[in-house]
């Protein structure tokens, strides 16, 4: 496991009670560093986290997630920006969530 994996599973027993984090603690998780323009939903996972480049602003990955949204019926897209404090606070991540689980 890479450190930014472990980060991740932290981040997410840390915030079970939030809505995405709770599938990703229930389900069949895979983290993965990706280029964000090589995002897909990944067969056999429930949850897949991408974490994705730095360099992108919140309104960047939230434009992304619309894309993939309609690029992916079926699979939910959630943007998580390094910059809000809100968020997990050190990655850029986008969750991909299997509509079906």
């Amino acid at each position: 496991m890479t450190e930014k994996e472990a980060y991740i599973l932290k981040w997410i027993q840390k915030n079970d009670k939030f809505s995405v984090c709770e599938s990703a603690s229930c389900s069949n998780l895979k983290i993965i560093e990706s280029d964000i323009g090589n995002i897909t939903p990944i067969k056999g996972f429930d949850v897949a986290i991408f974490i994705v480049q730095q360099k992108y602003s919140l309104y960047a990955l939230m434009t992304w997630c619309d894309i993939l949204r309609r690029r992916y019926p079926g699979w939910s897209f959630y943007e998580d920006c390094q910059f809000c404090s809100s968020f997990n606070g050190k990655y850029n991540l986008i969750i991909c969530k299997n509509d079906d689980k």
